[in-house]
């Protein structure tokens, strides 16, 4: 069930208040860990299998690399268990294509490689191997609690599409399981709330406009095209950002609180702080397990090694995302562009200085610029295949203006809502908080007649299942 089926709400609901009545320790524990592959089991049970087999690898390789034995083991074991670790993503996600490509007919192993990616795979491997690696390197002491450790890994808030758990962070939490905080039960109420405004409201509303004009694009003209690119934008954004929140305001209605995944990237003044802001559990996994040994390696290559550094990382967070070309290109991409921002931001900072222009006139400039540098980068995630990005790309440069197809009143009215909730957030984080009950609930309310009444219109205009959250599939 997606997060922002009523049904899942219902489920957390439940959860959330069985808990505080189920004795604390282990058996709170085991709870959790049962109704975790309960809710996981309602996609398909043979997930079931692929997540065991990554909890109970992970686990037990990583108290033998950890067992203090013979140092010559040590590196291969923590090796193997990084490989066992990543077979299964590296098998439905990559190794099924590939193999496709080779053969003229397919044997019946290979018909299941090829089928659909199981839920939540890519999120909790990369939970998985960050685990290992922390344990390795002496961060962390390896978990010795099976059902503890299954807990870790199974948490269902965030067992889909993450955020992307540290062990540090997350393991520690769990002793305070259950434990009811009006305060945090609140905060994890609102969060929730405003996610299924962002999901519901905002990115099912767009994503129609999105599919018909990127499902055909050759029908449509050049501003139709720019216009759902930038719709594109902010549904994903709304999307993922929506998933995530409904995430970690379930998480805090069980007395846990995941790490951020979002804060205001749009506002974003370069690329590098876009991607410090986007995604923030999968970027920042790449810049402490990827990108740190690289420079690291590398440092004494100086700017060279810092590019090089880059580029490799966002080509890998490109793959991560898909085994397709564009994706690759994707990331390609976003190397070379963050690579020039960083190496070149003093040089243009000073140059901007001096030129007299206001500062905060430069700051809207470089939020707009960063942006629609970001937006355009979206036609390859979204066009089906590299030919029709490019031929979009194409379009976009040198196609004939004509007509106006696509709505433009009601998705600006969206985007305006998103954006200011994003400037508030940003500069007033407070507000809601601090405002008079009276206007808090007048917002609540609103909010939740939006999302009800959305619903309702989603359903009327055939979508009569919930759209499921964009980054399921990765």
């Amino acid at each position: 069930m997606s997060s922002s089926d009523p049904r899942y709400l219902l489920f957390a609901a439940f959860v959330a208040l069985l808990l505080p009545f189920v004795p604390s320790g282990r058996f709170r524990l085991a709870t959790l860990v049962l109704v975790s592959l309960i809710f996981y089991a309602s996609f398909s049970p043979w997930y079931l299998l692929i997540l065991a087999f990554v909890t109970i690898s992970t686990f037990s390789l990583a108290l033998v690399f950890s067992a203090g034995g013979a140092e010559r083991l040590r590196r291969p074991t923590f090796v193997l268990s990084i490989i066992i670790a990543l077979l299964p993503l590296l098998s439905f996600k990559y190794l099924g294509g590939m193999l496709s490509d080779q053969l003229l007919t397919q044997p019946a192993w290979l018909s299941l490689l090829n089928a659909a990616l199981p839920v939540g795979l890519s999120f909790y491997t990369f939970q998985a191997v960050g685990y290992l690696i922390d344990v390795y390197v002496g961060n962390l002491e390896p978990e010795r609690d099976a059902v503890r450790f299954s807990a870790f890994m199974s948490f269902f808030p965030q067992l889909l599409a993450g955020p992307i758990e540290r062990a540090p962070h997350l393991l520690p939490q769990l002793g305070q399981l259950g434990n009811f905080d009006y305060t945090r039960v609140v905060a994890g109420i609102r969060a929730i709330l405003i996610g299924l405004f962002l999901k519901v409201a905002v990115a099912d509303s767009l994503a129609p406009l999105v599919d018909s004009v990127y499902s055909d694009p050759r029908s449509f003209s050049s501003p139709d095209l720019a216009l759902a690119t930038i719709y594109f934008s902010f549904e994903v954004y709304a999307d993922f950002a929506g998933y995530s929140l409904i995430a970690i305001g379930s998480a805090r209605l069980l007395g846990i609180e995941l790490l951020q995944n979002f804060a205001q990237p749009f506002l974003s003044q370069t690329l590098p702080e876009y991607w410090r802001t986007w995604h923030i559990s999968l970027s920042s996994w790449f810049r402490d397990y990827v990108f740190t040994p690289l420079q690291f390696q590398w440092r004494r290559k100086g700017a060279t090694g810092l590019a090089l550094a880059l580029i490799i990382t966002f080509t890998i967070v490109g793959i991560w995302h898909g085994s397709g070309w564009k994706y690759a290109i994707f990331g390609f991409m976003h190397g070379l562009l963050v690579s020039y921002s960083t190496l070149t931001f003093r040089a243009r900072d000073r140059a901007w200085r001096k030129s007299g222009v206001p500062m905060n006139l430069v700051a809207v400039w470089r939020a707009i610029a960063t942006f629609f540098t970001v937006t355009l980068t979206f036609v390859l995630f979204r066009a089906d295949d590299v030919a029709t990005a490019g031929w979009i790309y194409g379009q976009l440069l040198t196609g004939p203006i004509r007509g106006i197809t696509l709505p433009v009143l009601w998705p600006s009215a969206l985007i305006a809502i998103v954006i200011a909730g994003d400037l508030l957030a940003r500069h007033r984080a407070k507000l809601l908080e601090e405002s008079s009950p009276l206007m808090r609930w007048a917002i609540y309310h609103v909010a939740t007649l939006t999302v009800l009444s959305a619903m309702l219109l989603h359903f009327i205009q055939g979508a009569q299942h919930v759209r499921q959250f964009i980054y399921y599939k990765f």
